[in-house]
């Protein structure tokens, strides 16, 4: 597990340098959910800043799915908030029970500023672009079926947090 401490990391428990190096090749690039592998005995790591956020997606318009399970295997997606200047940002994503879900986790992020605003949203799943908008998750059993898709999914336990301390979205279409 990587933990940021100002200018120094820990990294399983052990402190670790991190240096900034700019990639000469995209494809040396660390997106969201990337994984690394750090050997024993190594000093420093070298991780690439994630891209900023971008702006407008791209992609070819989609009437929104009956059924988003189809695309519940993609585990990222990109998602584009305040349409009067768009703002769009890489993240995971789990579809449970015919819906999708997007989770900030107790990180009131601009994204989730953003959705609390304005709820219209685009969502980008491989070229397809979907309207949509989004609804905050407040019931406590909704979230607990996300938290074990997460869970099944990434691997990440959220099963006994409290809706209440977290922004987790369920995009639904436009209306």
């Amino acid at each position: 597990m990587l933990k940021r401490d100002s200018h120094r990391c820990i990294l399983s428990g052990v402190p670790i340098k991190l240096k900034a190096k700019p990639c000469a090749d995209e494809k040396d690039r660390l997106e969201i959910g990337s994984q690394i592998t750090v050997e024993k005995g190594t000093k420093s790591i070298f991780v690439t800043p994630l891209r900023r956020p971008g702006g407008a997606l791209t992609g070819t318009p989609a009437p929104p799915l009956a059924d988003w399970r189809t695309v519940g295997g993609v585990s990222i997606i990109q998602l584009e908030t305040r349409p009067s200047d768009p703002y769009s940002v890489k993240l995971w994503m789990v579809a449970e029970e015919n819906h999708l879900y997007v989770f900030a986790g107790d990180n009131h992020s601009q994204w989730a500023q953003n959705l609390d605003a304005i709820p219209d949203a685009r969502l980008q799943v491989e070229d397809n672009v979907y309207q949509l908008a989004a609804v905050q998750i407040t019931d406590q059993q909704e979230f607990r079926r996300f938290a074990d898709a997460w869970l099944e999914k990434y691997g990440s336990d959220h099963t006994e947090t409290n809706v209440d301390d977290v922004y987790l979205y369920r995009l639904t279409p436009r209306q």
